[in-house]
């Protein structure tokens, strides 16, 4: 049995029987787009820590692919806010769907390192666009304020020897060093 579509939806109505028994069922045949969208870009991307935006390291433009962000290190995770040109696109973050304008998932940032983030937008045709979006954390700071080496370009001899613990020292240079 051959349908004509005929519409962008045509109804299909089915009734079957069987000894004495009917079933009816419903086709609904949606006819696709004759010129699906091949707009895969964003027109804009956030990167935000609770409800704070991050400004990029960059400014955004929808045909840069590259971005990135150092985050302090009390910020242990951000989202990703995309926004699609088209509405037909549809958008992941890190492998997951994120609806257009919306906030992603949460995604954590160990201290002291950096995660890239993919984000991609795929159009209406199935044409793909790939940004990527580094974050930095920073690592922890440390109040270690202790020497780790001390040098000096004269030979001479160290009374004590270096130590990060000692901060004060006697060293004697030959007479002849003037500097």
């Amino acid at each position: 049995y051959a349908v004509n579509i005929t519409a962008d939806q045509t109804v299909v109505k089915i009734k079957v029987s069987a000894n004495g028994a009917w079933q009816r069922y419903r086709l609904t045949l949606n006819r696709s787009a004759v010129n699906p969208s091949n707009e895969a870009r964003l027109s804009e991307l956030s990167v935000l820590s609770g409800t704070s935006v991050q400004p990029l390291a960059k400014t955004f433009s929808s045909d840069t692919l590259e971005y990135g962000r150092n985050i302090p290190n009390e910020t242990a995770s951000v989202t990703i806010k995309p926004t699609a040109i088209s509405a037909k696109a549809s958008i992941t973050v890190d492998g997951k769907a994120v609806v257009s304008g919306s906030e992603s998932q949460s995604i954590a940032v160990e201290e002291g390192k950096s995660v890239s983030v993919p984000v991609v937008v795929t159009a209406e045709d199935l044409t793909m666009k790939t940004y990527t979006v580094t974050i930095n954390r920073a690592d922890i700071l440390s109040n270690n304020a202790f020497l780790s080496a001390l040098t000096i370009s004269a030979v001479g001899t160290w009374a004590p020897q270096f130590s990060s613990a000692t901060n004060s020292y006697a060293i004697t240079v030959k007479n002849d060093v003037s500097s």
